[in-house]
């Protein structure tokens, strides 16, 4: 299960972002955006960034379960 925090670094990694940017855009760090990436890669059972574009569900959407809630969340790219 992923927080809205990674659910949405995930979204934007997989609409072609890199991490500068994400940081830019989320008024976080670089560093904090490579730990919630580190997260999203364990939790999902990932490796790269490549692998987590093909995890997708579809296109330009990332298809998660957000901590806190039991629906899917379906969060596209900005």
């Amino acid at each position: 299960m992923l927080t809205r925090t990674e659910a949405e670094i995930g979204s934007l990694v997989t609409a072609g972002l890199r991490n500068r940017e994400i940081a830019s855009r989320m008024f976080v760090s670089e560093s904090t955006v490579e730990a919630h990436l580190t997260r999203i890669y364990r939790k999902l059972g990932l490796r790269n960034r490549a692998e987590l574009s093909v995890h997708v569900a579809g296109p330009g959407e990332l298809s998660v379960r957000v901590a806190g809630r039991g629906e899917p969340s379906g969060i596209s790219p900005l």
